[in-house]
């Protein structure tokens, strides 16, 4: 009798895990509106039909897997975490590293109190990129010959930490337009993430002429998807899925989707 009682408490168990991951059809997302090579392409208020970004083909495989129909809504970054994740006017957006700060807007993935960096989506490198006839110099704890400006994309968790350090940060509305910035001499120095800053540098020989990459890392950071409050709130197994599933999708194929995209 026990035998029987115990297989009825597990059926209803997974009945009910897969009536909470099934009920929902539909995820909407919000990322930002300026590109973040590979990730997210483009610059425009739509996503990129052929090439959209290596975590928007990964958002779409897990949700081709879960059964869940996705939808991708691109606005600039402070209004996509400020007030459509903290309003919970989306489910989630993409990508963010972790600052405990945001827990305010929006949900992570978490274990034992911490994030969870087993379920990240990628783990991103920061670099410094200066005129190549600067004389500025980065030794990993500071930069050398520099008094300047840094050029940073507004609302990036890389501007407060420069600052916390006494530096002087221009926030613009993207990356390109900081090295725009710096090839005129209104900056002094660009920090970028190293995939994009590549990028846009092997894209724009106007650019590379006269800017080169500081190789020496400012910080690698681990980006994720955050879920918002109320998403996670109604569906607390379909978020645990959700977050397991990017972790998963991306480990077994962000190395090929990046060099497609760098083809």
């Amino acid at each position: 009798m026990k035998k029987w009682h115990f297989l009825i408490v597990v059926l209803c168990f997974l009945a009910f895990n897969f009536s909470a991951v099934a009920e929902v059809k539909k995820m909407t997302f919000v990322c930002e509106d300026k590109e973040d090579f590979p990730s997210l392409i483009g610059n425009k208020a739509e996503l990129e039909k052929v090439k959209p970004g290596v975590a928007v083909e990964v958002l779409h495989a897990v949700g081709k897997k879960l059964g869940i129909n996705i939808v991708v809504n691109r606005v600039p970054w402070k209004r996509a975490l400020e007030l459509e994740l903290n309003n919970n006017k989306v489910d989630g957006l993409f990508l963010a590293s972790y600052k405990k700060e945001r827990e305010a807007f929006g949900a992570y993935p978490m274990k034992d109190g911490q994030v969870d960096k087993n379920r990240k989506f990628s783990t991103v490198t920061y670099v410094f990129y200066k005129l190549k006839n600067s004389e500025v110099k980065y030794d990993g704890n500071e930069l050398k010959n520099f008094n300047g400006k840094i050029g940073s994309p507004r609302g990036y968790s890389i501007v407060e930490d420069l600052q916390k350090k006494g530096y002087t940060v221009d926030e613009s509305d993207s990356t390109l337009t900081d090295m725009k910035k710096l090839s005129l001499g209104r900056v002094g120095v660009v920090v970028a993430l190293e995939l994009t800053g590549d990028h846009i540098l092997e894209k724009n020989p106007n650019l590379s002429n006269v800017i080169e990459k500081i190789t020496t890392p400012l910080t690698t950071k681990g980006y994720y998807f955050m879920l918002s409050h109320q998403f996670v709130k109604d569906n607390p197994a379909l978020a645990e899925k959700f977050w397991t599933e990017i972790a998963d999708t991306s480990e077994k194929n962000y190395k090929n989707l990046v060099n497609k995209y760098l083809d």
